[in-house]
């Protein structure tokens, strides 16, 4: 019998905001995430998924996407997320949206042979910020799993 992943799990989240000052347009900030879980024949699964947007242009503009994801079960399981960010600034003298940051960042793990007694723990955030002083940007992106017996 040929194993065959199925998706089990596949949700895209896009997020848009408008920033308006004395009433003229002043920041665009947007973001995408995808994630998409497929598994061989799992048994026993209990996960647990969550994505959190943040973007501020107060001081700083910045954007911040949290991926945080806990699982429990047998067999084998592959799991993609996909975050794209960007911001842009009305350009009043041309009368349109420019791009002030952009960043993009993807994370693919696959897990073969998974106990029941064990629980993984992932975290994965992409930060991008713009500095305004400066004009410059700073890209931040971690990842960082965690593997627990369960009692």
């Amino acid at each position: 019998m040929e194993n065959t992943k199925k998706k089990n799990l596949n949700v895209v989240i896009e997020v848009k905001a408008t920033d308006y000052q004395n009433g003229k347009l002043k920041n665009v900030f947007g973001g995408k995430a995808q994630i998409t879980k497929a598994d061989t024949d799992r048994v026993s699964q209990n996960d647990e998924d969550a994505i959190t947007f943040r973007a501020s242009d107060c001081g700083t503009p910045k954007m911040e996407v949290d991926y945080r994801s806990t699982s429990i079960g047998q067999g084998e399981t592959e799991t993609t997320v996909e975050i794209d960010l960007k911001g842009q600034t009305f350009d009043m003298n041309k009368s349109e949206l420019i791009d002030a940051i952009a960043s993009s960042s993807k994370l693919t793990k696959a897990d073969a042979g998974r106990a029941l007694d064990k629980k993984i723990e992932d975290y994965f955030t992409l930060k991008a910020e713009k500095s305004c002083e400066a004009e410059c940007a700073n890209v931040e992106s971690y990842y960082t799993t965690k593997t627990s017996e369960i009692k």
